[in-house]
């Protein structure tokens, strides 16, 4: 609250709130669409312009499991809190990721032909 208050001056509380919530919540999504897209990257291996539905799954797999063990960790943190909802941000930012990836692959592949 100090950093803001020092970039804009005083603050509304409910406004900050709301600013802290959608920073939190837009971190959720940025980090686990990108660990959907590595993890994907990462199982499809060296092969490149196809899509497997394996992959996919793997990838929302992984992503899922890392949200489930860190929200799991937070419950014994006493200055973090623990939810499912955020569990079911994580799952939905890892889906989306890999719709692009799936989206950009058959946009690659019909253009090929």
């Amino acid at each position: 609250m100090r950093i803001w208050k020092w970039l804009v001056g005083s603050v509304d509380l409910r406004l900050f709130h709301r600013v802290h919530f959608l920073v939190r919540k837009s971190a959720h999504v940025t980090e686990y669409a990108i660990h959907s897209a590595l993890c994907f990257r990462a199982v499809r291996g060296p092969v490149q312009g196809i899509w497997n539905a394996r992959w996919m799954l793997l990838a929302i797999a992984a992503a899922l499991a890392v949200a489930l063990a860190d929200e799991w960790h937070q419950a014994f943190v006493p200055s973090r809190t623990s939810s499912g909802w955020d569990v079911l941000l994580d799952l939905s930012a890892a889906l989306l990721a890999q719709a692009v990836i799936w989206a950009a692959l058959r946009k690659r592949a019909v253009s090929t032909f």
